[in-house]
C-alpha cells in the first residue's frame, strides 16, 4: 500500500511592486539609463523575513487527529485488499470448475465447453465491476480522509498566525537548509492536539 500522503500547503504573503507614470518618451529613456541595474524598493518590503518551519512527518506522527485518519485510511485499503482476493478466489474456483470437468472427460460437446468459458468470462467481467466500483468508492473515502486533516493542520496554521504574524511557515522539506531554532513543530503539535480535544 502506498504510504498515506499529506499534501502540503504553503502560507506565504506576496508583495506585488506596481511602477507607474511616463510622462515623455525621452522622460523614460533618462530614467531607464540612471536606473540601470538598481532594482526598485519597495517601502512595505522587510529585508528580513520572519518564517518558521515545521516538520511534516513529526507532524502526521503525533498529530492525533492525522494518526487516526491514518490508520482509518490503512484498514480501508486492508478491506479493499481482502475484498479483490475474494473476488479472485471465486474465479479460481470456477476456473478450477472447469479444469476438472474437462480433465474427468465430463464434457459431451465442444459446445458445453465453450459455454463453460463463456459464463467463465462473464463472471470475469462482473467481478471486475465489482471491484472498480468498490475501489473508486473507497479512493474517495480515503481523499475526503485525507483532505479533512490537510484542511484541519490549515486552518489551525492560519489561527496561530493570526497570533505570531509570521511572514511565512513552511513544511521542512520546501526548504534546503533551516536554521533549527525556526523549527516550529512541537508547539504546532500540540496546539493540533489540543483543539482536537476540544
Amino acid at each position: 500500500m502506498k504510504k498515506l500522503a499529506i499534501a502540503a500547503s504553503l502560507l506565504i504573503a506576496a508583495v506585488s511592486i506596481v511602477s507607474c507614470g511616463s510622462s515623455s518618451d525621452e522622460k523614460d529613456k533618462n530614467d531607464s539609463t540612471k536606473t540601470a541595474g538598481v532594482k526598485p524598493k519597495d517601502a512595505g518590503f522587510v529585508s528580513q523575513a520572519n518564517i518558521r518551519y515545521v516538520e511534516q512527518d513529526s507532524l502526521m506522527h503525533a498529530y492525533t487527529f492525522a494518526k487516526e485518519t491514518a490508520e482509518k485510511c490503512t484498514k480501508i485499503a486492508t478491506d479493499l485488499q481482502n475484498y479483490q482476493n475474494s473476488l479472485a478466489r471465486q474465479l479460481q474456483q470456477k476456473q478450477n470448475a472447469i479444469q476438472q470437468k474437462m480433465q474427468s472427460n465430463g464434457y459431451l460437446s465442444e459446445a458445453s465447453y465453450n459455454a463453460d468459458l463463456q459464463e467463465l468470462q462473464k463472471l470475469d467481467q462482473s467481478l471486475q465491476a465489482q471491484y472498480a466500483k468498490r475501489a473508486e468508492a473507497d479512493n474517495k473515502k480515503v481523499a475526503e480522509l485525507t483532505k479533512a486533516v490537510t484542511d484541519s493542520v490549515e486552518n489551525f496554521i492560519i489561527r496561530y498566525n493570526k497570533v505570531k504574524k509570521y511572514d511565512a511557515i513552511l513544511y521542512r522539506d520546501a526548504g534546503l537548509y533551516f536554521n533549527p531554532q525556526l523549527d516550529i513543530t512541537k508547539e504546532v503539535i500540540e496546539g493540533l492536539n489540543a483543539a482536537y480535544k476540544k
